[in-house]
């Protein structure tokens, strides 16, 4: 998984590198925490890159941006069979990021057994599905919408 820091200006869109992890880590939830500080409008992209078999599989959930206004709309827990307005890209990727709840596929040790946001089966997450007719380093993009760094608490 990479997340990138996308900042679009009227001349020139860049992606900045602000986190990556790879490898098979387990099929338990990591935490991951990344500071921005950011004049200008940003995106945060998260890309997940398919990897050997069954230890490409990624999972997210309870995304959320502290220190910004009160009615942040790129928190997402994925609950309710929704992205939160986060947005799969369409032209730069070969797949999607879907909304899963439960095992994430019948192929042991694939995804979490449960979500993060309830620790149930019946809470949702987004995933991708690596078991499924993948090329090694086929992408799947998730983007948000544009945000800015308020610097303030809500």
């Amino acid at each position: 998984l990479n997340v990138y820091v996308s900042t679009n200006t009227s001349n020139n869109d860049t992606r900045a590198l602000v986190w990556s992890r790879g490898a098979n880590v387990g099929n338990v939830w990591r935490k991951a925490q990344i500071s921005t500080e950011y004049k200008d409008p940003f995106y945060i992209v998260f890309e997940g890159v398919v990897g050997n078999g069954i230890e490409g599989d990624i999972s997210i959930d309870d995304v959320e941006r502290l220190a910004v206004s009160c009615k942040e709309p790129n928190n997402c827990d994925f609950e309710g069979d929704t992205f939160c307005g986060w947005e799969n890209v369409k032209h730069t990727d070969k797949f999607d990021w879907e909304i899963t709840s439960g095992p994430s596929s019948n192929t042991l040790l694939s995804g979490p057994l449960t979500d993060h946001t309830l620790g149930t089966d019946d809470g949702s997450y987004g995933y991708i599905d690596t078991n499924k007719q993948r090329k090694l380093n086929d992408t799947a993009v998730l983007i948000s919408h544009s945000m800015t760094d308020t610097g303030s608490s809500g």
